[in-house]
This record gives structure tokens, C-alpha cells and sequence, in this order.
């Protein structure tokens, strides 16, 4: 007894069909190469910006500690974190509640460089009586 596995007509893939599964295949490759590519920008990104932030809490435990319940207007410091050069400047105003003080502190990776476009974080903080 003789079995036969395959007809005659179907003995593998055409070429249009090898051209569609090679391009489905690289259009894939494609975009996973984008994600995977632009990891490392987001993760610099993400390691300024947790960075900053904890310049910016530091600025804001500094201004609590020496000053209490500050008065209105700008101060101005840098910090040296991670091996790399800060520096911060909060505004503080007075908020609807007058025992409240509203601190916003923007801070930048150049010390050289106080311009808003350059700011890495703005945080915004109070601070009470």
C-alpha cells in the first residue's frame, strides 16, 4: 500500500508569497528597531530629569531649614549631584492663604545657563507657618 504525503500542485510557497512574508517581516524589524533605539535617549532623559528633581527638593528643604516661612521674591543656588553641576532658582509667592508660600523652582544642568529653553525640571512646592 502506497501513501502519498502531497499532491502534485502544492509543493511550497510562491514567490509573491516569499516577497509578502519578507516584507511583513521587515516592516516589523523596522519599527522594533526604532523602540529599541530610542531607549537610551529616553532613559538620559529620565535619569536629568529624577536628578533634577532631586535638586529641586533639596532646594526646597534648603530654603525651608534656613529661612522658615520665606518671604516673597528669588533665590538662587547650585548644587553638585551625580558629578555633575546644578543650578536652581525658586520664586516665592504668596498663595490665597496667607500661612502658605508658594515656592517654584526651576532648575538647569548649566550653572552658566538661566534660561528658561534650558531648564531641565519646574517643580512647585509649599511651604507653611
Amino acid at each position: 500500500m502506497i501513501i502519498k504525503t502531497s499532491s502534485p500542485g502544492n509543493t511550497g510557497f510562491s514567490l509573491l508569497e516569499v516577497v509578502i512574508a519578507l516584507a511583513v517581516v521587515s516592516i516589523a524589524l523596522l519599527a522594533l528597531s526604532r523602540t529599541g533605539g530610542s531607549a537610551p535617549a529616553r532613559y538620559t532623559d529620565l535619569q536629568q530629569r529624577t536628578l533634577a528633581l532631586w535638586v529641586a527638593d533639596n532646594a526646597m528643604a534648603e530654603i525651608r531649614l534656613t529661612e522658615g516661612f520665606p518671604q516673597p521674591g528669588a533665590r538662587f543656588g547650585q548644587e553638585r549631584m551625580a558629578g555633575v553641576d546644578w543650578s536652581w532658582q525658586a520664586e516665592i509667592s504668596q498663595s490665597a492663604e496667607p500661612n502658605i508660600r508658594r515656592v517654584d523652582i526651576t532648575v538647569y544642568l548649566d550653572s552658566n545657563a538661566q534660561q528658561e529653553q534650558l531648564a531641565v525640571l519646574s517643580h512647585t512646592g509649599f511651604i507653611g507657618l
